[in-house]
This record gives structure tokens, sequence and C-alpha cells, in this order.
């Protein structure tokens, strides 16, 4: 019982004391420049490097920079087999975290000159509302009790066994089922 109030006090200190992060998302896709041969631009992408070179500026320290430096994580990702980058700003507040992914993003797509490549990187989908990062306090509470459930049953399910005397005689202070586990 001891080990499932501990579980349960641990776990309750935990959902109090934990520290409250607010996600945005958005999504900027790769395009190519007009008055270029779109259609060997195309076709060259996968072996141009250029989704991976415009992956590490978005997430460079010029970028970053240029926005300001905001108080959180950039998190910037190639979508598999397509010209999308997926952007994801995780910060303490939630009245500025899709703040400052707007600014990091208008950061990126007003210095992508420097990059020097035949592509645009156009928004796709703006910065969404901030939401809560992280497992909500309903699924903490619920794991903490299921492990304080499964800590208890342990302890309960697998006692300590003693090993018997030297006679072979089940020692006189176990309980009366310990004696039979130990038999």
């Amino acid at each position: 019982m001891t080990a499932a109030l501990l579980v349960i006090a641990f776990g309750t200190a935990y959902l109090i004391e934990r520290p409250t992060r607010w996600t945005s998302t958005a999504s900027v896709v790769l395009v190519p420049e007009q008055g270029e041969d779109q259609s060997a631009i195309i076709q060259a992408f996968g072996q141009s490097g250029t989704a991976g070179t415009v992956v590490e500026y978005l997430s460079g320290p010029g970028v970053s920079a240029r926005a300001g430096n905001p108080d959180g994580d950039l998190v910037v990702r190639l979508v598999p087999d397509t010209r999308v980058i997926d952007l994801t700003f995780t910060g303490p507040f939630e009245s500025t975290a899709r703040d400052d992914l707007t600014a990091i993003v208008w950061a990126g797509l007003a210095g992508q000159d420097e990059l020097g490549d035949p592509w645009t990187v156009r928004e796709l989908a703006p910065p969404s509302a901030a939401e809560r990062a992280g497992p909500s306090g309903l699924l903490v509470a619920g794991a903490t009790l299921l492990v304080a459930l499964l800590a208890a049953l342990t302890v309960w399910v697998i006692p300590v066994r003693r090993p018997p005397t030297a006679n072979g005689a089940v020692p006189e202070e176990l309980g009366e089922r310990d004696r039979r586990l130990a038999a």
C-alpha cells in the first residue's frame, strides 16, 4: 500500500508542478519560380538538395534572429515524398506561441532570396491557434492511478519469501498466508 501511496504522491506533485507548454503549427511549400523550365526543375527536385537546404535554412539562427529570437523550440520537418515542410513551435505562453511562429514563417519567407534556388517558399497553412503541448492532466492522473494500482498489486502478489529453517520447517513469525506460500 505504501508503494501505491508514493506513486500517487509523486504523480500528483508532477501534475501540479509540470510546466505548461503551448504549440502552434504551420506548413510551407516549395514552388518553382515562374519563368524557369518548371518541368526540368521539378524532375530534378529529389536530387537537388533543395528541400534539405530549406529545412536547414528555416531552422537556422538567421531566420530565428530575424524573427526576434522567440523563446521556445522550433521543429522543422520535411514531409516525405512531397515539397511540403511542416513547422512546429512550442513555447511557454499561449498568448505568444502563434505570433512567434508567424514571425518565424515570415522571416523565412522574407529572407529566402539568400538561398539562390529556383524554388520559392510559400505559406501553405498559416500558424494554428496555440494548443497545450504534452499529455492532458486527465491522462497524467489516469496513468498515475494505473501505476499506483500496479504497484499495490505487485507488492501484494509478490510477497517476500523467507527460506525455511535448517530443518525445513517454516519459521513461526510468518503469517498463515506466508506459510502456505512458502510450503
